[in-house]
């Protein structure tokens, strides 16, 4: 679905939010995503996305795909997708529950083992999009670490093992240069982050990585910002009296929410 659709085609996709503000009482059930993967988005976040900003048999991306999640999505709504991981773990899952899937739609999948910084990573995504008949992507979607609350590997080139914020920022700012020209001139890149404590101070996460996709040289608009509630995420619902005592105790906030900024390619 385009932004040339006309008042009436809207009318056709009422499941589509236009608001910023975005609520799920639960988690979909689509397809083969590690329900049990920490720190996986839930599935409605990409259906939101590829219904909104592209047609059946466009291509999608996720370079950091973790459980497979946008793969599943884009594979039931009818779009081809590559994605790509720093674990071999994932990349091999991914194989056997999304790629290798019958009872996923008519979408055609790929995954890349490696890490996205890495040219040759980049190349091999670039050939991956040329066996499925394309230039490039209509819609990108990033969900990087929150630094390093959650270590997804062991490995020294990970983000989640980024040594101080710093060093974390200048990787994404890599990353960034990276999976832009994947996407094609108008293309969106929508980008799920959440802020975090470090030093024992809130920390915005979200719009210093904003700032760095904004950075001129790099062609990026922004479109918007959605505020995701994640209250009642299984990690929160499980959350027990004591870390509202901790939060009560240290004047600090429990997390209930994260960010998805919505970044247009104009150049």
């Amino acid at each position: 679905m385009k932004p040339n659709f006309t008042p009436e085609q809207w009318r056709d996709f009422p499941e589509v939010f236009a608001e910023s503000l975005w609520q799920f009482d639960q988690r979909a059930d689509t397809g083969a995503n590690l329900l049990d993967y920490h720190g996986a988005f839930v599935p409605q976040v990409a259906e939101q996305f590829i219904q909104r900003f592209t047609n059946a048999g466009e291509l999608v991306l996720d370079p950091m795909c973790g459980s497979g999640t946008t793969l599943a999505v884009a594979r039931n709504l009818g779009r081809d997708s590559i994605g790509c991981d720093i674990s071999k773990k994932a990349a091999e899952s991914i194989r056997e529950t999304v790629i290798q899937s019958r009872r996923l739609g008519s979408g055609r999948a790929k995954i890349v083992q490696g890490d996205i910084c890495l040219t040759e990573t980049i190349s091999q995504l670039e050939k991956e999009i040329r066996k499925l008949g394309h230039r490039d992507a209509s819609l990108l979607i990033l969900h990087p670490p929150y630094f390093n609350i959650i270590k997804f590997t062991e490995l020294k080139s990970d983000l989640s093992q980024s040594i101080n914020i710093d060093d974390f920022l200048t990787r994404m700012a890599l990353v960034f240069d990276r999976v832009t020209p994947l996407v094609k001139d108008g293309g969106v890149i929508a980008v799920v982050i959440g802020d975090i404590y470090y030093k024992s101070a809130w920390f915005p996460l979200a719009f210093r990585v904003l700032d760095i996709s904004l950075q001129e040289q790099r062609g990026l608009s922004l479109r918007g910002i959605v505020v995701k509630n994640m209250a009642n995420s299984r990690a929160k619902r499980r959350a027990s009296n004591l870390w509202r005592y901790r939060s009560l105790k240290n004047q600090t906030y429990l997390f209930s929410h994260e960010y998805i900024l919505v970044l247009r390619k104009d150049k």
